[in-house]
């Protein structure tokens, strides 16, 4: 049975996605409305030196404590509920 035309270009889609994050120098990630990790790319992964696998899926301030301590938490619910937020640069502290 051939595979629904749609659901190819998506998975070529997503793996494009894949690559060009993974290219990135900067760290990428993304997070579902429960904050839980969707797309963690490389650069993440050599900066904390985790492995993506342990990250994905899993609430982004469980996995990094020390953002939840930078006020973090806040400003991702209000990003996910349509509110302009902003930080002020800060470095995050790699246990």
């Amino acid at each position: 049975m051939a595979s629904n035309p749609n659901e190819h270009d998506f998975a070529r889609l997503q793996s494009l996605l894949g690559h060009v994050l993974d290219a990135s120098v900067e760290g990428i990630f993304a997070v579902d409305r429960d904050l839980k990790v969707t797309i963690f790319n490389a650069a993440l992964e050599r900066a904390f030196n985790v492995v993506r696998a342990s990250v994905l899926g899993r609430e982004i301030l469980k996995s990094f404590p020390c953002m939840a301590a930078a006020g973090e938490e806040a400003l991702m619910r209000g990003a996910l509920a349509g509110t302009a937020a902003s930080a002020k640069s800060h470095a995050f502290e790699i246990e």
